[in-house]
């Protein structure tokens, strides 16, 4: 889509005969910005090793293809995440035993209000849904049935 706008937009400028063709010099440095940054956005470290004199405009474009391959399977991951996440959350609270906790970790600025959708890694809460095998065989109320009465001298 964004492509599409791009090649209209030129296709304009040359039809007003105002395009002028990027040099070879602006598109390895529009590249080399492209990929150092987007490298920490995909990798959390800057794209600073790359030789980028050594490289080639296609080389470059390659690596920037990767990166933003990249970003979209990310994007889909994260929204996976979200999913499950949401999913756990729903289950949680409808389940004898299950824990809905805060996350002390999780950063209220960057939620939006009234939401559990959060942004980040970070969850809002800390979710434990017991299974069977964590169930204990005999639990704290049936151990309270058991249990012998004191004396009371």
């Amino acid at each position: 889509m964004e492509g599409e706008c791009s090649a209209k937009i030129v296709q304009v400028l040359k039809d007003k005969g105002e395009y002028i063709e990027p040099t070879e010099k602006e598109i390895r440095e529009d590249l080399q910005s492209y990929i150092y940054d987007e490298y920490k956005s995909v990798h959390g470290i800057k794209g600073r090793f790359f030789d980028y004199d050594a490289m080639s405009i296609e080389e470059m474009r390659t690596v920037a293809d990767g990166l933003q391959e990249q970003v979209v399977i990310d994007i889909a991951t994260e929204r996976a995440e979200d999913i499950q996440y949401q999913d756990k959350l729903k289950q949680a609270k409808e389940i004898k035993g299950a824990i809905i906790s805060k996350n002390p970790e999780f950063d209220e600025e960057y939620s939006k209000p009234n939401s559990d959708l959060d942004y980040g890694r970070n969850r809002r809460y800390n979710i434990y849904i017991p299974n069977e095998e964590d169930t204990p065989k005999n639990s704290l109320e049936s151990a309270f049935k058991k249990a012998k009465k004191l004396k009371m001298k």
